[in-house]
């Protein structure tokens, strides 16, 4: 079985500050950032692309791979 590599968080990301920066100038208050188990794509494309600044974002998903799962349209 192939198994994907771990994304790395990266404190010092030039991406995930202006992120952030663009995040709070569009909506008045400051980004949530926090480690999950999604971001799959991430850890290919780090794992293909050395030294790529990556950022993964998405929208606030509930009960997540349920039959109960929901997603807040509003994050989207």
């Amino acid at each position: 079985m192939d198994f994907i590599s771990a994304w790395e968080f990266d404190n010092d990301s030039p991406l995930r500050k202006k992120a952030m920066q663009i995040f709070k100038d569009m909506f008045g208050k400051e980004a949530e950032v926090s480690g999950t188990h999604g971001g799959l794509e991430c850890g290919i494309f780090s794992e293909k692309i050395h030294g790529v600044d990556i950022v993964s974002f998405g929208p606030s998903i509930y009960n997540a791979h349920t039959p109960d799962e929901k997603m807040s349209l509003s994050s989207l």
